[in-house]
């Protein structure tokens, strides 16, 4: 790290919270001072990959956004960026995250991982839709080699020549991460799967193969879903599941532990 290029004034700890905002982007964009951290508990514009619209009630999750100035020697080592940002992230997630989600398309998004690794805050690593297993791993050992132990492996399904899911949900991963690691193993039927008929019976795979836990889309109204609804569970459909894994763990000797909404 060049702490030349780091200003002295501590700037990720100019962070701007708002309750309610159009967009975190759009607001750093606003007054792109640099080092600004803008967090909002809800964004009503907020947009996501393939400019898809993305919303969540009030209290159910947070957006963030970051300006970080690039330096004019455009050739200059930016090994410190990482730190930086994994130092604003950590300050402005410190009282509203509980885990950090690293979705597919980011899991070997290097600069990324390196910076969640000094959040301390744990990480869910999800599996890349091609990414073999040697390099799951290896993506999980850049957070772990950053000082950050508190990572999950998230197995949410890979891309095949199968059509009729949206991928295919390879729960062969869940031993074979419990033989080569420590580390726990999470599973997602719903992206796995891509359609809500298959969430509970592969839920019920996920726990017989292992699983140390499951993350499952829910939705009160599925139809009128801003994405993913095809995918997701009403919270009558949730109980009924809830119940029969509850039943399932007996069968195997397991116990079933908090359920979180």
């Amino acid at each position: 790290m060049k702490s030349a290029l780091i200003t002295p004034q501590k700037p990720w700890r100019m962070v701007d919270v708002h309750t309610s905002i159009d967009s975190t982007n759009l607001e750093a964009l606003r007054a792109p001072r640099p080092w600004r951290v803008v967090v909002a508990d809800h964004q009503s514009a907020g947009r996501g990959r393939l400019s898809r619209r993305w919303e969540a009630p009030p209290g159910a999750s947070v957006a963030v956004s970051c300006v970080v100035p690039m330096p004019v020697d455009r050739t200059a080592d930016l090994g410190w960026l990482p730190l930086v940002a994994g130092m604003a992230m950590r300050q402005a997630l410190a009282d509203v995250a509980d885990v950090l989600q690293i979705g597919a398309r980011n899991m070997q998004n290097f600069v990324l991982l390196k910076a969640v690794a000094k959040c301390g805050k744990p990480v869910m690593l999800k599996r890349g839709p091609s990414a073999t297993l040697e390099e799951w791993m290896m993506a999980a050992e850049y957070i772990l080699d950053g000082g950050n132990d508190q990572v999950m492996f998230c197995e949410r399904g890979i891309r095949t020549f199968e059509s009729y899911t949206r991928n295919t949900l390879d729960l062969s991963m869940v031993p074979a991460l419990h033989a080569l690691s420590h580390l726990p193993v999470i599973v997602d039927p719903s992206h796995g799967t891509g359609k809500w008929q298959l969430v509970h019976p592969m839920a019920k795979a996920a726990l017989a193969a292992g699983a140390d836990g499951l993350i499952v889309e829910v939705h009160p109204h599925p139809e009128k879903a801003v994405s993913d609804g095809k995918q997701s569970l009403t919270p009558e459909k949730f109980q009924i599941m809830m119940t029969d894994l509850a039943r399932l763990t007996t069968a195997l000797d397991r116990q079933l532990g908090e359920v979180s909404l």
